[in-house]
C-alpha cells in the first residue's frame, strides 16, 4: 500500500538545522579530507569507542523504547556494528586500490 504525505515547503527551524547539516557534510567531503584512509580508520575507531562508552545507554533506550533485552542489544544491535567496523578496517585498503579496467583506451 502507497501513501502519499504533502509536506509543506516552508522553512521550518528544524528543517533549517537539518540543511545546514547536510551541506556542512557535502562541504567537508569536497575538501578531500575523507580520501584519507588514516582519517578514515580514526573515525571508525572512534565510533566504536563511541558505542563501547555508551554501551549502557545503548541498552537502556533499546530496552526503554523497542523493549529489548540486553541480550538482544549486545548481539543484535552492538557487537554486528562493532564487527562491521572490524571489517571495514581490515579490508579498507583492498576495498580503495585502484582497480584496472580490462580493454583498449586509444
Amino acid at each position: 500500500m502507497f501513501v502519499k504525505i504533502w509536506i509543506s515547503d516552508e522553512k521550518l527551524p528544524y528543517r533549517m538545522e537539518f540543511d545546514e547539516t547536510i551541506n556542512g557534510a557535502k562541504r567537508f567531503f569536497e575538501s578531500g579530507k575523507t580520501v584519507d584512509l588514516q582519517w578514515r580508520e580514526n573515525q571508525l575507531r572512534a565510533l566504536a569507542c563511541l558505542i563501547e562508552e555508551n554501551r549502557d545507554r545503548i541498552y537502556t533506550v533499546l530496552q526503554n523504547d523497542l523493549n529489548k533485552t540486553e541480550y538482544e542489544v549486545d548481539l543484535y544491535e552492538i557487537t554486528a556494528v562493532l564487527n562491521e567496523i572490524a571489517i571495514a578496517i581490515n579490508n579498507m585498503s583492498y576495498w580503495t586500490r585502484p582497480e584496472r579496467i580490462p580493454g583498449d583506451v586509444r
